[in-house]
């Protein structure tokens, strides 16, 4: 969960995986913020032996952050959330075309069928991008949440004021840092009725928190 520090204040960002989270921290950084708890080459040190903890920083629970950090640390927090199968969706294309830790031959409803409900729960797997977003966000912690389909424009206007303290022209775009952006096939994205079952189950709090309504 990075850590944005602008003179005096400290402000908590809890990123969550697949909701334009290096978007918000590449804004940050230009306007001159101080940026801790973030580590973009956590993939690299894993391989080397040199990770120091079961996922990036940035990509840590909520619960393993309230025991690192006294209750008040932080003088504001916030996150951004997304509608749990389109996150779902974006973390599958991620992490097969990507991180290529998903067979080719695999589509979302195989993975979800065969292996959502595995990786969904215990820390580490995947650098947690398919664990629920309530699970990354620190219980009881008083947040200013976003919506990622609501666009960035809000973040931006809470990230000046709150932050930076000034209306920076700076635009906050949302931005694919990566080099998988392909156009995945029907086939490969779609989601089945038994699919579907599953994904409300294992992200049942997150349409229930978030306010999401399951499109069948």
């Amino acid at each position: 969960m990075p850590i944005f520090q602008f003179r005096k204040k400290l402000i908590l960002y809890s990123h969550i995986p697949k909701c334009a989270g290096q978007s918000i921290e590449n804004y940050c950084q230009r306007l001159g913020a101080k940026i801790a708890f973030m580590d973009n080459d956590f993939c690299l040190h894993n391989i080397t032996g040199r990770a120091w903890n079961l996922t990036s920083p940035q990509h840590i629970s909520g619960d393993a952050l309230s025991r690192l950090f006294p209750k008040d640390f932080f003088d504001d927090s916030f996150a951004v959330v997304r509608d749990p199968i389109d996150r779902l969706r974006s973390a599958f294309k991620f992490q097969k075309y990507k991180e290529k830790k998903i067979k080719e031959n695999i589509t979302l409803s195989d993975f979800i069928k065969s292996d959502l409900d595995n990786c969904s729960r215990p820390l580490g797997l995947y650098d947690n991008h398919f664990l629920p977003q309530v699970e990354l966000l620190v219980k009881k912690n008083p947040y200013k949440i976003f919506k990622f389909e609501n666009g960035l424009l809000d973040v931006k206007k809470y990230l000046d004021n709150n932050l930076f303290f000034n209306d920076s022209d700076i635009k906050l775009k949302h931005i694919n840092l990566g080099t998988y952006n392909i156009e995945l096939s029907h086939e490969d994205t779609f989601v089945d009725d038994s699919s579907l079952e599953i994904i409300s189950r294992i992200y049942k709090r997150d349409f229930e928190v978030f306010r999401y309504e399951i499109i069948r």
